[in-house]
C-alpha cells in the first residue's frame, strides 16, 4: 500500500484487486470471533496490510482491511566471495543476498541501498591498529554484488546493517511504543510477538599472504674475511635468511607478525654442489 498510516486513504484502496497479492489463503472462523492462523509470505515489503474478503448478511462481497500496515523484513544476509582461498590484497567480488530465516535463499522485493562494512579482527595480545572501511551497495530484488580487498592479510568481518527498512514500524504510537524492537535485529518474537527493527548479517574471510619472499646471504665466520674449512661448527662460514610474507601487489603483509597472524613455519635450506 502507498497510504503509509492515512486511514482514509487504507479505507479507499481496501477493496481495489488490482494491489499487489503476496498472500492468498482461506480462514474458517466457525462459531469462533477470533483465532490465531500462521502464515508465510517470501517477498519483503516496506509497507503491507491485511485484507479479508467475506460474504456479508446480503450475499454480498465485503472487504475489511487492517488500519495498521506494518513491514515484512528480510531475516539476515548472506556473503559468497566464490573461491576457497583469498590472498591479502586482491581483489574478489563477493555477491550478497537477502535472506529468509530459515536458508540462504534470496528473498524477492528487497530493494534498498545499505552500507557495508568490512573491518580487521584484531586478535587479543595484537597491537595492530584498527582497519575498517564502509561503502554503500545498492539491492536490486534481494541481491547485490560488491568489489572487496583486504588491506592487509588477516581475518576480516563484512558485515551489513538496515534500521531503514521498517520505518513503518518504528514511528511511535500514541502510548510510546512501537511495532518492532528498536536496535535489535532478534527473528525470535517477544512476549510482545514483535522482533527487531533492524536487519544485520555478517561473515568473517580470511585473507593469507601470496608467498613467502626468501633472501639468503653468507658472509664468513670471521671479520678478518676468511673461513677454515672445518667440521667445527663454530668456524663455519654463517647463512643469514630473510624471510618475507607477501600481498597481491608483492608489497609486505605486515599483520603477518607474531601474536597477530604469523604461524610458525619450515624452512629447508639446501647446498647446490
Amino acid at each position: 500500500s502507498s497510504c503509509g498510516d492515512d486511514e482514509d486513504c487504507k479505507k479507499s484502496k481496501c477493496a481495489d484487486n488490482t494491489l499487489e497479492k503476496i498472500y492468498l489463503g482461506s480462514i474458517n472462523f466457525g462459531t469462533n470471533k477470533i483465532i490465531s492462523k500462521n502464515i508465510t509470505v517470501n517477498k519483503a515489503m516496506k509497507n503491507a496490510s491485511f485484507r479479508i474478503t467475506f460474504i456479508n448478511n446480503r450475499g454480498d462481497t465485503e472487504s475489511a482491511c487492517s488500519l495498521d500496515s506494518f513491514a515484512i523484513r528480510p531475516a539476515t544476509y548472506s556473503f559468497d566471495a566464490n573461491e576457497t582461498h583469498l590472498i591479502g590484497g586482491k581483489w574478489y567480488q563477493v555477491d550478497a543476498n537477502a535472506t529468509n530465516d530459515s536458508s540462504n535463499a534470496k528473498i524477492s522485493g528487497y530493494t534498498q541501498n545499505v552500507d557495508i562494512n568490512m573491518s580487521l579482527i584484531v586478535p587479543s595480545g595484537c597491537s595492530l591498529p584498527s582497519d575498517s572501511n564502509k561503502t554503500t551497495i545498492g539491492f536490486t530484488d534481494g541481491s547485490s554484488n560488491v568489489t572487496i580487498k583486504s588491506k592487509d592479510i588477516g581475518d576480516y568481518n563484512i558485515s551489513i546493517l538496515d534500521s531503514n527498512w521498517t520505518a513503518i514500524d518504528q514511528t511511535l504510537k500514541t502510548d510510546g511504543s512501537m511495532d518492532c524492537i528498536q536496535g535489535s535485529f532478534s527473528n525470535t518474537k517477544d512476549a510482545n510477538r514483535k522482533v527487531g527493527c533492524n536487519v544485520v548479517g555478517y561473515k568473517t574471510f580470511s585473507f593469507s599472504p601470496k608467498k613467502f619472499l626468501n633472501t639468503l646471504s653468507v658472509s664468513n665466520f670471521s671479520t678478518n674475511g676468511y673461513t677454515y674449512v672445518s667440521n667445527d661448527g663454530n668456524m663455519s662460514a654463517n647463512i643469514n635468511i630473510t624471510t618475507t610474507a607477501i600481498l597481491e601487489d608483492n608489497s609486505t603483509a605486515t599483520n603477518y607478525t607474531k601474536n597477530c597472524y604469523a604461524k610458525d613455519i619450515n624452512t629447508t635450506v639446501k647446498l647446490n654442489t
